[in-house]
């Protein structure tokens, strides 16, 4: 039972530890996600504005 005692520091550690990777880890994986939404957005509006404003006409705007 003694060793139990002196190993719970290390566990309590290990599990902050990994908690806190984890945060890190979700915010870096919602963040690149909303780039990477972002700029579809305005890669895609602004081929459409492109193709608007050029004249052309693409066979999806019949």
């Amino acid at each position: 039972m003694g060793e139990d005692e002196s190993e719970q520091p290390l566990t309590d550690h290990l599990v902050d530890q990994f908690a806190s990777y984890f945060l890190i880890t979700m915010v870096a994986f919602h963040l690149v996600g909303y780039m990477k939404k972002q700029f579809e957005k305005r890669h895609n509006e602004r081929r459409h504005s492109d193709n608007r404003h050029s004249g052309k006409r693409r066979c999806d705007d019949v």
